[in-house]
């Protein structure tokens, strides 16, 4: 298997009380073990466990919007575009 520069995985923190999405910054390809080392963005906080399962099919993170960034275009008959800026939060 094979990680390239901007996939993204994402894993459990503190017992799956929270969850993580990373970007991968540097290739990284598994060992015949299935086994790897992969460098990624944000960097990886304290309290995750180097045996959780790692998500590689649709990724997720929680995030919370930043007040005053969610704005709402209607483009009639049906087309709304938003846009908005988020954090991630653990």
């Amino acid at each position: 298997f094979i990680l390239s520069p901007g996939d993204y995985l994402s894993f459990d923190y503190l017992t799956g009380a929270a969850r993580a999405l990373h970007r991968v910054s540097a290739a990284a390809t598994a060992d015949g073990s299935g086994i790897m080392t992969v460098e990624v963005r944000p960097h990886v906080r304290a309290g995750w466990d180097d045996n959780a399962e790692v998500a590689l099919y649709r990724p997720t993170g929680r995030f919370v919007i930043l007040p005053g960034t969610y704005a709402e275009q209607t483009e009639p008959p049906w087309f709304t575009s938003i846009s908005f800026e988020a954090i991630q939060t653990l």
